[in-house]
């Protein structure tokens, strides 16, 4: 295990955030977001994470997998079967994908804006900094960047810089968000309390997380990790693994953290003490 800093230097963006990008508001409008725009959301960061193995290029599943559509302006039947009928919260696809141990799954998520406090079926709490986008299973694959209202449905085709796709954990959705894209710009954008961990990765034993889960095409922002333990540490993604035979070592791919608190790791925390192994791999993350 090997403790790196990586710095995202002002201007050095991952592939997927380079070129010209409009983000789908909540009303459904758009607005133009440019390299400019991107780079401005990303000021000079120092991120305190454990890295270790080689970064991994993202491609869908090898073998059979099931496919769950989360689209927020779907109006079909909802059960996340296909775009037309497409889950409009992640977190009915996530609680899913959680029920499933066992079988490859990916989640294929259309552009807009997703917290984590809404859900279909009241099984989470709406404006509870409690809540998370969490996986508790490894072989999950979650892809961002599908825009199915232009026609932008296969994985070929997806493109997060042109289609943003954000996790949000403004619960209370009252953040500093003046251009009205979902993003808090920098973590001084935070306001009144927010979900703790945007994406809470749980490998703990006997779940590991391996590199069979994927995060894939994603902009992070929102996270305010100013509670008690572990609600200290990982305001973007808390990646768990903190006993004997726990593993918390997923891909983390094409992603932009914005905007998060934390006591310890605003952006990621890996927190892997006592036997455990946290040490994702990461490809143009900034």
């Amino acid at each position: 295990m090997v403790s790196r800093i990586v710095k995202a230097v002002p201007g050095t963006l991952p592939r997927c955030m380079e070129g010209k990008a409009r983000m789908k508001k909540p009303d459904g409008s758009q607005s133009p977001v440019t390299r400019t725009g991107l780079r401005s959301l990303v000021p000079l960061l120092i991120v305190t994470i454990l890295l270790a193995g080689a970064l991994v290029h993202s491609t869908p599943a090898q073998g059979p997998a099931t496919i769950l559509y989360v689209d927020a302006d779907a109006t079909g039947a909802g059960d996340g079967s296909s775009w037309g009928d497409a889950y409009i919260y992640l977190q009915d696809a996530l609680d899913r994908a959680n029920a499933a141990a066992g079988s490859p799954l990916e989640i294929w998520v259309a552009a807009g804006i997703y917290y984590p406090d809404l859900d279909s079926d009241a099984g989470h709490v709406p404006g509870s900094r409690d809540e998370s986008f969490t996986l508790t299973r490894d072989g999950v694959r979650l892809y961002g960047g599908f825009d199915p209202g232009s026609g932008i449905t296969s994985f070929d085709q997806r493109d997060p810089a042109e289609h943003v796709t954000v996790l949000s954990g403004d619960v209370g959705r009252d953040d500093d968000d003046a251009d009205g894209n979902g993003i808090a710009e920098t973590w001084a954008g935070v306001q009144g309390g927010n979900a703790h961990h945007v994406l809470y990765l749980d490998g703990r034993a006997p779940h590991p997380i391996t590199g069979e889960t994927v995060i894939d095409g994603f902009v992070i922002t929102g996270g305010q990790a100013d509670g008690s333990w572990p609600g200290d540490r990982g305001g973007g993604i808390y990646c768990r693994a903190e006993q004997a035979g726990s593993v918390c070592n997923p891909a983390l791919v094409a992603l932009a953290f914005h905007g998060n608190q934390a006591v310890n790791g605003g952006a990621l925390f890996n927190d892997g003490p006592h036997g455990g192994v946290s040490s994702p791999t990461l490809e143009r993350v900034v």
